[in-house]
């Protein structure tokens, strides 16, 4: 009789306030000397079927393992791998976030910050100075103790600056993959990134465009897999510039909101037909809309208020307006290469994989 392996997992909803908003990722604890080769972790990933599937692993020669604690309670530093129901992906930003807030709340890391080693690079997510230390996890019983508070956290990604040449599938804003993704909305530009693989198309919507359109907007994913090759485009951005110094006609009676930007992600090619919220694209977004929403001397750590001039400082406040829908705060750090995407997530299960 083949002996059971047991796994921790969880889901956490990533850039959410509270439970059931957000983008819902997996995350699995693979335990040290537990090896899952790639099909096993794929068809892990296909019956969770969230948009993404995070796998955490021990490094090698870890110094926790080597004094026998518990390296995801004690660690710093994790190998990170993350899968869609169909395929491996280069980068996530949101499962990212969702694996750090495990190591945080589920397992008491005390660490200010953690660090993974990934296929883009090494991304790390810290806490933000208001998170409150892991509770003593013998103080009580979990099964009665209340759920945990969203945490804030911000993580830093590779700064993806959509500057490269547009494919000819994507090229014209009237055409296929425009029509299909933004149906009768206008679109005034189109730009692309595809560094590190990324190969993300972005299509900024004309000015009039306003957040509620973009919600009621019903792309064709058929139309999407028909228009561009899965080789040169794995997904879509559709954005449009929002808040009350943006001319809308809906915009009018009332501010819509306090984001900047809103935006839409589709990516049939990679097994998503719409992510609820992604991490990666607003690496993108942020270098896109830096030079109109933060010209030079106007970026900050700040929390995306209005300077003494009346234009906005600090952090970019964006939001993806899917039907779970969440906020990002996006500040480009251009020197150093990088993009720091904020926010919160919250526990929402957690369980045990047998195989």
């Amino acid at each position: 009789m083949s002996r059971i392996m047991r796994l921790p997992m969880y889901v956490v909803d990533a850039f959410a306030s509270r439970p059931f908003s957000g983008n819902p990722a997996a995350v699995c604890l693979c335990m040290p000397g537990v090896l899952l080769d790639d099909k096993v972790r794929q068809r892990i990933a296909a019956e969770m079927n969230h948009s993404e599937t995070a796998f955490i692993e021990p490094l090698d020669g870890s110094s926790s393992a080597a004094a026998g604690r518990d390296e995801f309670s004690s660690a710093s530093a994790f190998r990170l791998r993350w899968f869609t129901p169909t395929c491996e992906v280069p980068c996530c930003g949101h499962a990212t976030l969702a694996s750090a807030a495990v190591l945080f709340q589920a397992r008491n890391n005390p660490h200010p910050a953690i660090s993974f080693h990934t296929l883009s690079g090494e991304l790390v997510v810290s806490r933000a100075a208001s998170a409150t230390p892991p509770a003593d996890p013998a103080a009580d019983d979990p099964s009665s103790s209340p759920p945990p508070p969203p945490l804030a956290l911000s993580l830093t990604l590779p700064l993806y600056d959509p500057v490269d040449p547009v494919p000819a599938c994507a090229a014209d804003p009237r055409g296929p993959l425009a029509r299909a993704c933004a149906g009768s909305l206008p679109v005034a530009e189109v730009r692309y990134c595809g560094a590190g693989g990324l190969n993300y198309v972005l299509m900024a919507l004309a000015e009039g465009v306003g957040r509620r359109q973009l919600e009621a907007l019903r792309p064709d994913f058929e139309a999407m897999g028909r228009a561009a090759p899965a080789e040169e485009v794995h997904g879509v951005i559709v954005c449009v510039r929002t808040g009350s110094d943006q001319p809308s006609a809906e915009a009018t009676a009332e501010v819509e909101g306090e984001e900047e930007v809103c935006s839409r992600f589709f990516a049939p090619w990679m097994g998503i037909n719409e992510d609820p919220v992604t991490g990666s694209a607003h690496a993108v977004l942020g270098p896109y809309w830096e030079a109109t929403l933060r010209p030079a001397g106007k970026g900050g750590s700040g929390s995306g208020g209005v300077g003494r001039g009346g234009g906005r400082v600090g952090p970019m406040r964006m939001r993806q307006c899917s039907a779970r829908g969440g906020d990002v705060l996006v500040e480009v750090m251009r020197e150093e290469g990088r993009v720091r995407v904020s926010g919160t997530a919250t526990l929402v299960l957690e369980g045990t994989l047998r195989l």
